[in-house]
């Protein structure tokens, strides 16, 4: 049984946040000194007894809650876990037979670890605090909002692509050493901060960017909007951004050859099972007691481009060949429509969502549609990247000729993550597209263009 590592639900992954928080604090590894390393929290282990045997309970959840056959549990801890996530969920729920049962099931196992009980608690107080509350997103008020000063993309500058890349874990951060070795004058994260973008998992985000730097303080960071930054109620990723100098989720750079534009697509996904579909889209007079539109300030960088040539980010992507969108469709048709009149101008479309690295021919009037969302999530050798999915109805796009692919890392069986530098030299621009054998610390270039 292959078990999920991230669940793209609020709620199963503030269950994972929890356990992630209780799993790496220095609590619960230290000498028995409940004051050695309190300040320091320990990186993530996704292959952790008990960060995986919470992943099982949450899929556990899924399936069963969508009436399919629930695995049984291979051991103790997922045994334990099944049961405490139920616990938690009856408890915010305020479902006091629900939590009579799951307490007697407890009592039944015999000896579960207390941690779990910590779990219990740092989820029903978190999951409350942010159920609920408003996402803080922020507007523009003049076209001109969001846009960076003059020289934040200088006409000759290297930029460094990560995408999804917000684990905290050590693979993530071998990653962004490579990175920060290419001498990259801008970062930009496509967006997820996992588990759910709690301020502890935002904090930690903020300080491995800091350290796999190297403490550089010319370098320019940028984070987009993902859905899982939107899971724990958004105020921990804003809190970011205003650490790293961005003003919102969007924003625009600008030289005299080339845009830049970072679009939020993360707030509409806040809550899939609320949205009732998996195309998420950008801001557009949605909210009928506020009108507003991001779309608008996009729209109005291309109709002001003025001879400058586009490449446009965001976390979700315009198009996938191994994951269907809206259940049957290789594309997110609402965002298609939403750029349609401006396609043609979009000389690079970069995103991330899926935990892989692809390189697309051209597809539905863009020419290069790039995915750059396997930079950390670790993903089983036996699963097939590049596969379509069997669920799309109608044409899927084709990977670009040439193209090197993500291997697997066979003494782990995890497939190597990806990563990718743009070199702007006037009104060129080199694409390359890296992997990286976390182990062997292996780096290879899988597709370069200059366009």
């Amino acid at each position: 049984m292959t078990v999920p590592n991230h669940f793209s639900s609020p709620m199963l992954s503030n269950w994972q946040s929890a356990v992630a928080k209780v799993a790496t604090s220095p609590a619960t590894h230290n000498d028995g000194n409940p004051f050695s390393n309190v300040l320091d929290r320990l990186p993530l282990r996704f292959d952790d007894a008990f960060v995986s045997a919470a992943a099982y309970a949450a899929h556990a959840f899924r399936l069963g809650g969508a009436g399919q056959t629930v695995p049984p549990p291979s051991n103790d801890f997922e045994r334990c876990a099944k049961v405490a996530l139920n616990l938690a969920v009856c408890r915010f729920q305020n479902d006091e037979e629900g939590v009579r049962a799951a307490q007697a099931q407890l009592a039944r196992f015999g000896e579960c670890d207390p941690r779990w009980a910590e779990c219990i608690a740092e989820f029903v107080s978190h999951y409350a605090m942010t159920k609920h509350g408003d996402v803080p997103y922020r507007r523009w008020r003049s076209l001109n909002d969001f846009v960076m000063p003059a020289g934040a993309l200088p006409a000759k500058c290297r930029i460094g692509i990560i995408g999804d890349w917000g684990t905290g874990d050590a693979r993530a951060q071998a990653v962004l050493d490579r990175l920060a070795a290419h001498d990259i004058q801008i970062l930009v994260h496509v967006g997820d901060i996992y588990y759910s973008c709690t301020t502890s998992e935002a904090n930690t985000f903020h300080e491995n960017v800091v350290e796999g730097l190297g403490g550089r303080r010319d370098v320019q960071v940028y984070s987009l909007c993902g859905n899982h930054d939107m899971y724990s109620g958004g105020a921990p990723y804003y809190a970011v951004l205003d650490r790293i100098g961005q003003p919102a989720s969007f924003f625009g750079l600008r030289n005299d050859h080339w845009q830049v534009l970072g679009a939020d697509t993360g707030y509409n996904d806040f809550d899939p099972f609320q949205k009732g579909g998996v195309a998420s889209w950008i801001q557009d007079f949605d909210d009928r007691e506020s009108p507003y539109s991001e779309l608008l300030w996009h729209h109005d960088k291309f109709r002001t481009a003025e001879g400058r040539r586009s490449i446009f980010l965001t976390h979700h992507q315009l198009f996938s060949r191994n994951s269907a969108i809206d259940g049957t469709s290789a594309v997110n048709e609402r965002m298609l429509a939403q750029l349609g009149p401006y396609l043609k101008q979009v000389d690079l479309w970069i995103w991330g969502h899926e935990h892989n690295q692809v390189v697309y021919a051209p597809f539905r009037g863009l020419a290069r549609g790039r995915c750059v969302g396997g930079s950390a999530i670790p993903v089983p050798g036996g699963d097939d990247l590049y596969r379509v999915d069997p669920s799309i109805v109608g044409d899927a796009p084709k990977v670009a000729d040439g193209v090197g692919q993500l291997t697997v890392d066979g003494g782990i069986d995890l497939y190597n993550l990806g990563y990718a530098i743009l070199d702007l030299d006037g009104p060129s621009c080199t694409e390359s597209y890296y992997e990286l054998n976390t182990t062997t610390k292996f780096e290879r270039l899988l597709f370069t263009s200059t366009f």
